[in-house]
């Protein structure tokens, strides 16, 4: 007997298949694995399967008549996509299922959390399906036009859906014509002489982190940063509120600040506009959100303006200028008010000292500004892959010190766990929501860690 049959079924979400053609039996009685690389269209199968989506032709019978209300009550699905609402956290979700289900033991729940290291205010979403926290990822993302390339190193149990990720992360910045673009996969395993130096908790790679914080600002941020930020933000705010028809998602700003007379000198911000737009339009909405920004930050409002400087901003995006992850260091960090060693942040699990170094070395920098004992405070912290100490400690707090530096430097070693299995632990980076730092910068956001 078949059980179920596929006659020509094909799948499109917009202009794009996700399955074409597809005819198969499947008898009564035999276990059968469907297998595939990512993208090939298992997911919608099942789905179609489920009768959870429609497929756009073809025929689907469960024993031999089309699938219906009656053929769900004897098809399960289980979804590997989180059921959970955006905002639960893990404790959150227990709490979800005890509303359901009586018997649903919450103390025995927090037990297990306990025991596989998860923390109850960890966001549901930031979980993997395996929950591999321990993967190792080195991986970047470039674009061009409508081309996305996922390149790079990753061992890890759960296999994610790149394709949904990826239309996931472009839907909510804001771009369009989703269905053209194409995402190409060019992923392998974490090189094994790089894996035997993290296995026995060794740095994942080698070179200079840096770290920085002043009193400057409520965030320990450089004003011109902090300034330039919240620009950027409220500018996102008015985007989502009008729905990107006046102004478009590509957006940069940097802000030049007269440090002798504190005061903001010139805010420049560009912008991508609809070609409906005038400039003096772009310009006057502009305007009043740097305006807004300086005036929160109790700043002068009389600086020198510039928007768009070259009058027109229409074609943006990776259709004006490719992009990769993580090249724009200076603005994920400190806007060039302290140094930096040259590795991106993102895209990189934490064994990478690239990434929870330079949270452990902002954390350092942060604790000896906020205790006083400097207003100023830069740390460097550098490594050799394959070995867990640091190979070098340095500070500067550039005259501002209330005690000895030397002070100083002999209390941060002794009192922080500078090894990357300490910074994981101490910082509880296995557990931290990196969609947090994915926009806006890696610090001065009071949710991280490393900014408490």
């Amino acid at each position: 007997m078949t059980l179920l049959t596929f006659e020509n079924v094909s799948k499109f979400y917009g202009a794009s298949p996700a399955l074409q053609n597809v005819s198969l039996e499947i008898p009564a009685g035999r276990i059968v694995g469907l297998l595939g690389p990512n993208g090939s269209g298992k997911t919608t199968f099942m789905k179609i399967l489920g009768d959870l989506t429609k497929q756009s032709s073809g025929e689907v019978l469960f024993e031999g008549k089309p699938l219906s209300i009656q053929s769900r009550k004897d098809i399960a699905y289980l979804p590997t996509e989180s059921q959970a609402y955006p905002f639960m956290t893990v404790g959150d979700y227990g709490k979800y299922h005890k509303s359901f289900f009586p018997e649903f033991q919450e103390e025995e729940y927090k037990r297990m959390l306990e025991e596989m290291d998860i923390s109850i205010k960890l966001p549901f979403k930031a979980l993997s399906t395996g929950m591999d926290k321990k993967a190792r990822i080195a991986a970047e993302v470039c674009i061009k036009d409508y081309d996305i390339i996922i390149l790079g190193e990753i061992t890890s149990t759960y296999i994610p859906d790149y394709q949904s990720l990826v239309m996931g992360v472009l839907r909510n910045i804001g771009l369009e014509d989703l269905d053209k673009y194409k995402v190409q996969e060019l992923i392998s395993a974490q090189s094994p002489d790089i894996a035997m130096g993290v296995d026995n908790d060794g740095a994942g790679d080698q070179g200079m982190m840096f770290g920085y914080a002043t009193k400057e600002s409520a965030e320990m941020l450089p004003i011109p940063y902090v300034l330039s930020t919240r620009a950027l933000q409220k500018l996102r705010a008015f985007n989502l509120a009008n729905h990107f028809s006046i102004l478009k998602p590509d957006a940069k700003a940097q802000v030049s600040f007269d440090y002798k007379e504190h005061k903001i000198d010139t805010f420049l911000l560009s912008s991508q506009h609809s070609e409906s737009v005038s400039l003096k339009e772009v310009r006057a909405i502009i305007e009043k959100i740097m305006k807004e920004a300086a005036e929160e930050m109790n700043l002068n409002t009389d600086f020198r303006v510039l928007v768009n400087p070259t009058g027109r901003f229409v074609l943006g995006s990776s259709f004006a200028d490719s992009g990769l992850t993580g090249r724009k260091i200076i603005a994920d960090t400190y806007g060039g008010a302290a140094h930096h060693g040259g590795g991106a942040f993102s895209g990189k699990d934490p064994s990478k000292v690239d990434r929870s170094a330079a949270y452990m070395a902002r954390k350092v920098a942060r604790d000896i500004v906020s205790s006083g004992r400097a207003d100023r405070c830069e740390v460097q912290l550098a490594y050799a892959i394959g070995v867990a100490e640091p190979v070098s400690l340095y500070l500067d707090c550039f005259g501002t010190e209330k005690e000895p530096a030397g002070n100083i430097w002999r209390s941060v070693l002794d009192s922080y766990d500078l090894t990357p299995k300490g910074i994981i632990k101490y910082l509880d980076l296995l557990n931290v929501d990196y969609n947090l730092v994915s926009s806006y910068g890696h610090f001065g956001k009071s949710e991280l860690p490393w900014e408490k």
